[in-house]
């Protein structure tokens, strides 16, 4: 895109990506070619959001001296046990597997897993019920247009009047602002991480699941299958 024409840089982001650009001003909203200095992502948000990019026929890393892989999320390990028992959405169970699991907290959020269809989805579950005693079901949209839409669809009544508490579309509750989990919490969630700490307090237990799972999970207050709902 052609950047726009106007008044110098202002902000040091702006210069930044201004000079990075070869642009005299750019503003928010554009889309942008830039010359990097270095490109670092982490072990969470690399290769394994991007696998079909890594895997296109031909794809090859432009710099091998300006890319930066941080693995860093489960180490250090200080033993076997703890590399074993380390949060990773990794460890993938069924939920027709699953032991009589009580949780306290389901949480229906984040840009991975609270867009409008996954929305929809916890709709159409918690249509006409409330959460059980004694669990609180937190609903953040995944963005702003998906939250206007939910509206417009009925969908966020539908969802608080099952019991829902609303938050705004933002990423504070996944970084573990908020406090949303109490000490020692089961949570159920529809976010991409559970990594410790994340969603709130540090003993927290966090599953990861669909939409459809985590609304059946507050409707029953255990981890459950939606289809026991849905049949």
């Amino acid at each position: 895109m052609t950047p726009r024409p106007g008044p110098s840089a202002r902000t040091l982001a702006q210069k930044l990506v201004a000079k990075a650009a070869g642009a005299s001003h750019v503003a928010p909203g554009q889309r942008l070619r830039c010359r990097v200095d270095l490109a670092m992502c982490h072990d969470a948000s690399g290769p394994q959001r991007h696998p079909e990019l890594l895997a296109a026929p031909g794809a090859r890393i432009w710099d091998r001296d300006k890319v930066v892989l941080v693995i860093d999320h489960h180490v250090p390990e200080a033993d076997a046990a703890s590399r074993r028992m380390a949060d990773s959405p990794a460890h993938v169970r069924s939920v027709d597997d699953l032991e009589r699991t009580p949780i306290g907290v389901a949480y229906i959020g984040a840009c991975t897993g609270a867009k409008l269809d996954d929305l929809r989805a916890a709709a159409r579950v918690l249509a006409g019920f409330r959460v059980a005693a004694g669990v609180q079901l937190f609903i953040a949209p995944a963005s702003l247009k998906d939250a206007a839409a939910a509206q417009s669809e009925g969908i966020l009544r539908c969802l608080v009047d099952a019991g829902a508490t609303l938050l705004p579309s933002a990423c504070g509750a996944c970084a573990g602002h908020g406090n949303l989990n109490p000490q020692g919490a089961s949570v159920i969630s529809s976010s991409a991480r559970n990594l410790q700490s994340s969603l709130g307090a540090a003993s927290a237990r966090v599953f990861l699941a669909s939409p459809y799972t985590v609304a059946a999970s507050a409707l029953r207050g255990v981890i459950a299958d939606a289809r026991e709902v849905l049949a």
